[in-house]
């Protein structure tokens, strides 16, 4: 708590009687944010490059397949997506957290952005390529969410 130079020791207290109410709904709440919001430590090096490793597997893989050829990958800790794509350069970016993750996870969002590459919106179309590359891909996006 902040106060005037100038307040006394009873003014400071009556203050915080009658906002003690406050005060620890405050408390409770921000006790409540920091728990939900704990994050994973950053990866090593090391664990960066077999995330990096996989994701080459994964494009290799799936790049003829799909018939479609990303520029790049790059890891990059996300906060709200786990992956994303920009279509006019052909640049993929994955979220480092998907390190934490079964390697399925991984394979769904390499191929789920690749699959930009050939339609830009989620329509019918798109989900139709993702589903015919990974049939159960929707059984990995609850493990994503869980």
């Amino acid at each position: 708590m902040t106060a005037p130079l100038g307040a006394s020791d009873e003014e400071i207290e009556a203050v915080l009687k009658e906002k003690q109410d406050w005060i620890r709904k405050s408390r409770e709440k921000v006790i409540a944010r920091s728990q939900k919001t704990i994050e994973e430590p950053a990866l090593s090096k090391e664990e960066l490059q077999k995330l990096a490793q996989k994701v080459e597997v994964y494009a290799d893989k799936w790049e003829p397949v799909l018939g479609v050829k990303a520029i790049s990958f790059t890891l990059r800790r996300m906060k709200t997506r786990w992956g994303s794509c920009s279509i006019s350069s052909k640049r993929i970016r994955i979220n480092t957290k998907l390190a934490y993750y079964p390697d399925r996870c991984l394979e769904y969002v390499v191929v789920h952005e690749l699959c930009h590459l050939l339609e830009a919106g989620h329509n019918k179309k798109f989900w139709g390529q993702v589903e015919k590359a990974l049939p159960d891909y929707k059984e990995t996006i609850k493990l994503l969410k869980e």
